[in-house]
């Protein structure tokens, strides 16, 4: 018998879909004019020119994209993907998600509210001077045209289930059942990688700090915040609720508390504890994850073939 279905299937219902949308307004517009001059300048024999106007001074919209750049890998820290430009959110972990967002997403609003009624007015006005020849007022919206070009969503939805879609479709009963099989097998290969993942993401931040920190490479705060988020979120990917999985969370969690990028920066004894630790923590969870996913021995190769 297989029991790798009665594993896999029951996931669904620990896990949901979930889509993050940051729009922002870019600051920047395609100057067609200019574009055609420069072709023609240039003799070139079909439209190659591309001439890029930015409105907007880079560092002015800078605290939005920072900040937006923070939320996609705070939604990156959360969720897995299945591979389909979708990702999937655990069902226990779903508070915390929401409360980061909601946090993060007021915090935005505040940086889209404070460029518009400072920043923005300013710019419009000294646009007339820096742009030259190349300014035209037209493109500049009004303040409430411009705060609609920053919008944020999340949308949650429960994952599907393949035979209730079905049964909403007029198509014969044969061809339902081959869909329907179809589609379990694809769900379950889905699911099959997202048990992956909850180990994958672990394990990628602590193996990267283990890197930097060994071979001495520049440790950018990132480097130990990633790590704690992650330890922070990482009971919430034990999916199947295993003992195991708790342990090694604990172990890892040991080894890697107080270290710090302060005391590695000012103690090379410190950075090279602190990497021994982390490859250390790195190759528990590679362990745990072989357990979860043996290989297929010679026997199982036999009965295959």
């Amino acid at each position: 018998m297989d029991n790798s279905k009665k594993i896999i299937k029951p996931l669904k219902d620990k896990l949901m879909s979930v889509s993050l949308s940051l729009s922002a307004y870019t600051g920047e517009k395609i100057d067609h004019a200019t574009s055609g001059e420069v072709d023609r300048q240039k003799n070139t024999k079909r439209e190659t020119a591309k001439v890029v106007k930015k409105l907007i001074p880079k560092a002015a919209l800078g605290p939005i994209r920072a900040l937006d750049k923070y939320i996609r890998s705070v939604h990156d820290t959360f969720t897995m993907s299945i591979g389909t430009g979708q990702s999937v959110l655990p069902a226990k972990a779903y508070v915390a998600y929401r409360n980061k967002m909601i946090g993060m997403f007021d915090e935005r609003r505040r940086l889209v509210d404070q460029f518009i009624s400072t920043e923005y007015p300013k710019i419009r006005m000294q646009a007339a001077v820096d742009m030259g020849d190349m300014y035209d007022s037209d493109e500049f919206p009004e303040p409430a045209d411009l705060r609609q070009r920053f919008r944020t969503d999340i949308e949650v939805t429960p994952l599907p289930d393949n035979h209730k879609l079905l049964e909403l479709c007029d198509i014969p009963e044969e061809d339902r059942s081959l869909i329907y099989q179809d589609a379990e097998s694809r769900a379950d290969k889905r699911m099959d990688t997202i048990r992956r993942e909850a180990f994958t993401k672990l394990m990628e931040p602590i193996e990267h700090m283990a890197k930097i920190l060994k071979d001495d490479g520049r440790m950018h705060p990132s480097l130990f915040a990633n790590v704690s988020e992650i330890l922070d979120v990482a009971e919430c990917f034990n999916l199947e609720g295993t003992d195991e999985f708790t342990s090694m969370i604990a172990s890892v969690r040991r080894k890697l508390v107080g270290a710090s990028l302060e005391d590695c920066r000012a103690d090379k004894s410190a950075k090279e504890a602190t990497a021994k630790k982390a490859a250390a923590a790195m190759e528990e969870i590679k362990d745990a994850m072989a357990g979860a996913f043996p290989a297929p021995n010679s026997t199982d190769k036999a009965v295959a073939a």
